[in-house]
């Protein structure tokens, strides 16, 4: 697996992440986390399928089965952000995609997270 970037948001400038984090954050009643604990990507299961949530990427999801290939899914909605907590928070473009299967702000309990790389100075 691929070394997760540094953390970004996506369409921003780096020097406006941290407010905008925060302010995001903020909306979602959540506490913006440090740099060690910034998630990148998580993996959740939502009406059967799969789905991965990945900072800047779309999401994506397969449905499990008996089949030896799995049936692929996308959805037109790109991840923000993602704050950890009980569930986890994603926030997605979806106000801007009318075939979303997810709203702007939704909720998930991960399978799996992985977190931004940490600066070299962190």
């Amino acid at each position: 697996m691929p070394t997760p970037p540094l953390f970004f948001l996506p369409f921003l400038p780096p020097e406006l992440a941290e407010a905008s984090y925060a302010y995001i954050a903020d909306k979602c009643v959540k506490i913006a986390p440090g740099p060690g604990g910034r998630v990148y990507s998580i993996s959740f299961v939502h009406q059967r399928v799969v789905w991965v949530a990945t900072v800047g990427k779309r999401l994506k999801g397969h449905s499990p089965g008996h089949r030896p290939t799995a049936r692929l899914i996308e959805d037109p909605a790109m991840v923000l952000a993602i704050f950890p907590g009980t569930p986890y928070c994603i926030v997605t473009d979806a106000l801007h995609t009318t075939d979303s299967n997810f709203k702007n702000i939704f909720f998930g309990t991960p399978v799996e997270v992985e977190y931004f790389s940490l600066p070299p100075s962190a």
